[in-house]
């Protein structure tokens, strides 16, 4: 089993765009991306940060004319 790069809050905020206390808040009010508890702090895996941006892509219909 590979081990997945863990990201710290700071990382996940740079590369989603929005503060790092945005990422907080998400994290408190169970709607941001999955994440790993570990002793003392928190990080995100990769794939949970790709998992969340591919959850919330939406597609724009064709244009009718």
């Amino acid at each position: 089993m590979a081990i997945p790069r863990l990201l710290t809050q700071a990382e996940v905020a740079d590369i989603l765009g929005v503060s790092v206390r945005t990422v907080e808040n998400w994290r408190e009010r169970c709607v941001g991306p999955d994440y790993v508890r570990l002793v003392g702090s928190v990080r995100y895996t990769e794939q949970a940060i790709e998992a969340y941006i591919a959850q919330r892509t939406v597609s724009t219909p064709p244009r009718r004319w």
